[in-house]
């Protein structure tokens, strides 16, 4: 990634948009990192977590708290969560993806809950 390999947060040009990454991957920023790889219609802005997405394919949001109980089953000890669930959808259904980037230098990770899909 453009020899971006820093421990610190640096920014990186990809299709056209300025990207967010922390030692080679993009940090967990929804508006300014995961959105602009993405090519999907999905709000450009955090979206609420308490209501049904709406107005979109997917909504997303970086504002998250990793140790509510609603994220206690992904077993996650630190660092910083994006999460994107679908139109019609809200995020207590348990029917999501996300991106995890920890407070180590561990690589980041991701996966989908689909238990509520």
């Amino acid at each position: 990634l453009q020899h971006k390999l820093s421990k610190n947060p640096q920014t990186i040009h990809y299709s056209g948009e300025t990207v967010q990454v922390k030692n080679g991957f993009p940090v967990a920023s929804w508006s300014h990192a995961i959105y602009p790889i993405l090519d999907m219609n999905a709000s450009a802005i955090n979206s609420n977590t308490n209501e049904i997405c709406t107005g979109f394919d997917f909504c997303a949001s970086d504002d998250i708290d990793i140790h509510s109980p609603q994220f206690s089953k992904l077993n996650l000890n630190s660092g910083k969560l994006v999460v994107v669930w679908m139109q019609g959808d809200q995020l207590s259904d348990h029917c999501f993806a996300y991106f995890h980037q920890p407070n180590s230098s561990k690589i980041p990770s991701s996966a989908i809950v689909s238990e509520g899909c």
